[in-house]
């Protein structure tokens, strides 16, 4: 009798092992955490309420501008400098580039006019930069990759001030003004590009802070940064060690903010500092 239980044991205990092995293998794969899916802006028209993607992958996926690979570098360059149709002479092309920078100018106005709610003025602001628009068009007819995304936003942003929704239509003017300063790329100008993408990206703070997305805005810092070293030398050619202490000393307390309150104050300071920053190169 004890022979039978022992032969029992001896069969039926390394089934038994074999099945709780294969019971814990099964736990761990079903309570395994899923690999990370990679999402792909498609169109950054309908991120407005998603909070997935930060504003340097926005630029990157849907402005063609940022850190990529060689070979994406030298189409984007293809694209910022592609021939302007009827822009070949010094006189247009300077007329042009006058018109996209009026767009900017407005565009920055619209985005201080929706901030204090003036929304019937902010309305009368879109149609001078509607109106330019028309001209560029009737003048040059310039089917660009850029004067598309150009159109597309300021169909947006009429859409957003006639809905009166602050939030999209402060982001959209600020993207107006990022789009012309990629077309002004084609254009050299006194004040170097980078001051207005650092006044853009002083602007995605402000629209930022009060969401309480704190990698969105830990980002946009990192770009002011990065922004900030690429013109840095420039402002040091021109003699101006003072602003450029007064920079250094703004981003580095930048890079360490925790608080939306810290954020709050910087973006106050940088607001002063560009002005100072843009007086350089005057």
């Amino acid at each position: 009798m004890a022979m039978k239980k022992l032969i029992k044991i001896i069969i039926f205990l390394p089934l038994l092992v074999i099945l709780g092995f294969y019971g814990l293998v099964k736990v761990i794969f079903n309570n395994e955490v899923p690999s990370p899916i990679a999402i792909m802006v498609q169109d950054d028209n309908n991120i407005e309420t998603s909070d997935i993607f930060n504003n340097w992958e926005l630029i990157k996926n849907n402005y063609v501008y940022g850190n990529l690979p060689q070979q994406q570098e030298l189409q984007i360059n293809h694209i910022l400098l592609e021939k302007l149709p009827n822009i070949d002479t010094f006189e247009n092309q300077n007329h042009f580039s006058d018109n996209l920078t009026k767009i900017s100018q407005s565009s920055e106005h619209i985005y201080k006019l929706v901030k204090a709610h003036h929304w019937r003025k902010a309305k009368a602001e879109n149609k001078k930069i509607h109106k330019i628009m028309k001209h560029l068009e009737r003048k040059f007819q310039p089917k660009t990759h850029y004067f598309k995304k150009l159109t597309n936003k300021i169909y947006l942003l009429n859409n957003a001030i006639d809905n009166k929704d602050s939030q999209i239509a402060m982001r959209t003017a600020n993207q107006i003004i990022f789009v012309v300063t990629e077309m002004n790329k084609n254009f050299p100008k006194k004040v170097p590009v980078e001051v207005t993408l650092l006044n853009y990206y002083e602007r995605e703070l402000e629209i930022w802070i009060p969401t309480g997305n704190k990698p969105w805005l830990d980002k946009t810092a990192k770009n002011i940064s990065r922004t900030w070293l690429s013109i840095r030398p420039l402002v040091l050619a021109h003699g101006n060690k003072t602003e450029v202490q007064k920079f250094d000393m703004l981003i580095t307390t930048l890079n360490h903010a925790s608080l939306f309150n810290d954020y709050a104050r910087i973006t106050t300071l940088l607001q002063r500092e560009q002005d100072n920053l843009e007086r350089v190169f005057q």
